[in-house]
């Protein structure tokens, strides 16, 4: 069927934020050889303008989630981000039932997460549109061989492209960004405390079924519960309570019991201290993915 264009949004209400390969940077011969380097890039749906364009050849989730931090303390913080469902933002939908550290980062700070469904790319228009025309009017041109090369030329690509580039965009009527958006909304800045379990919000009320083991245990979200082993070889439906920050064990429309929620950071705390927190969730999440993938191999 016809696809429709988007609905346009208000001026720096929704980010659209992926990753491109910076293809002339050639790879580490000890590193990964696909996506070698990347931009992570972040274009403003509303002005089509490049809010943040950052060049690493070593993007995964932790330094996904600490050069996020660094740009919203930069830029302020949008009502919206929409994103695909890379892993680095996603996590592996087969080790993780509540959202991944990177978007309880987002969600933490207020932030509405969008997650376009696989092969979609048409509902992230800005930022691939965009990534088609860093790469031919910056990429091929000039041919950055390293992250320090590549990073100076996104950042004079982007000015360029706001200021002085005419944009055919229907919000920009064939004008540079800049010309058409004189100016732009002030974002509200990131706060110095924030609730660090303020996520749960988001997935009150989420019920998931779980099978009851032999030893009377259920997993979810790779943390392991005790049911009991009344319920062993019993299906139970496991429903979140946000305000008591707890898991409610259901069976047959009845509560059988409710068990304290695990891997909670514990509450309001400063910003940084934050980030580190979900860093090491990160991290920990990573060594789950790669120990899954070390038995598969067995």
């Amino acid at each position: 069927r016809q696809r429709q264009p988007r609905t346009p949004c208000p001026p720096m209400q929704e980010i659209e934020i992926d990753f491109t390969d910076v293809t002339s940077i050639p790879p580490d011969p000890d590193g990964k050889r696909q996506h070698a380097a990347e931009a992570f890039m972040w274009v403003d749906a509303g002005t089509s303008i490049p809010v943040a364009a950052r060049i690493s050849t070593d993007f995964h989730m932790v330094s996904v989630i600490r050069t996020t931090a660094s740009i919203l303390q930069q830029i302020g913080l949008p009502a919206r981000i929409r994103m695909d469902c890379d892993v680095r933002l996603v996590s592996n939908n087969r080790l993780a039932d509540f959202p991944s550290p990177f978007q309880r980062l987002l969600l933490n700070l207020g932030i509405q997460v969008e997650v376009c469904p696989p092969h979609r790319p048409d509902l992230k228009p800005f930022v691939e549109r965009f990534h088609k025309n860093y790469k031919g009017e910056s990429v091929y041109p000039n041919w950055p061989t390293t992250e320090a090369e590549a990073q100076a030329q996104v950042d004079a690509y982007c000015d360029w492209y706001r200021t002085e580039r005419p944009h055919q965009g229907r919000a920009c009527g064939n004008r540079p960004p800049a010309e058409a958006f004189p100016e732009l909304p002030v974002l509200p800045a990131v706060p110095a405390q924030v609730d660090a379990d303020g996520w749960l919000q988001q997935i009150d009320g989420w019920t998931f079924v779980r099978r009851v083991n032999a030893q009377g245990k259920l997993v979810l979200d790779g943390a392991t519960y005790t049911a009991g082993i009344a319920y062993a070889g019993q299906e139970l439906a496991v429903q979140v309570d946000a305000a008591a920050r707890e898991l409610v064990f259901i069976q047959r429309e009845r509560v059988v019991k409710r068990v304290t929620l695990k891997r909670l950071l514990g509450g309001m705390m400063p910003f940084e201290q934050l980030v580190e927190a979900l860093c090491g969730l990160a991290e920990r999440e990573t060594k789950r993915l790669k120990q899954r993938r070390t038995k598969r191999r067995r």
